[in-house]
């Protein structure tokens, strides 16, 4: 797994992008079950498809943000949303085909009102 540096409406974040198959499954599971204030994870599945999320196993509320696309793979805008209950079994999936989906602590996202129509820009790989 690599991180790379990012802001979400003018917000620094740092995201952990998902690199082997192990880690496209676990995801925040990967980080204890917890995520950092400022923390999240970035996937990228490269083609359009409808995306399955669940949070067993993990500490807290989730909000995962999915992107259509990248604009020249260093800009997106939110074009859906969905919340995902700490410790839920229950499987979430996109009502739309999307490529690349982020995952977010939600207190971190109500806080700082990030949602549909939010800009996630990648700064830099660390």
């Amino acid at each position: 797994m690599r991180q790379i540096s990012a802001v979400i409406d003018s917000i620094p974040i740092t995201l952990n992008v998902p690199e082997e198959l192990k880690e496209f499954r676990e995801g925040v599971r990967l980080s204890g079950g917890r995520l950092q204030e400022h923390e999240g994870y970035l996937f990228n599945f490269k083609t359009p498809s409808i995306l399955y999320f669940e949070n067993s196993g993990v500490d807290e509320d989730i909000t995962l943000l999915f992107f259509n696309a990248f604009i020249d793979e260093k800009m997106g805008v939110v074009s859906g949303v969905k919340s995902l209950k700490a410790q839920s079994t229950s499987i979430v999936s996109s009502e739309n085909p999307y490529a690349i989906a982020l995952e977010l602590r939600a207190d971190f996202c109500i806080t700082n009102k990030i949602g549909e129509g939010s800009i996630l820009s990648i700064q830099e790989e660390e």
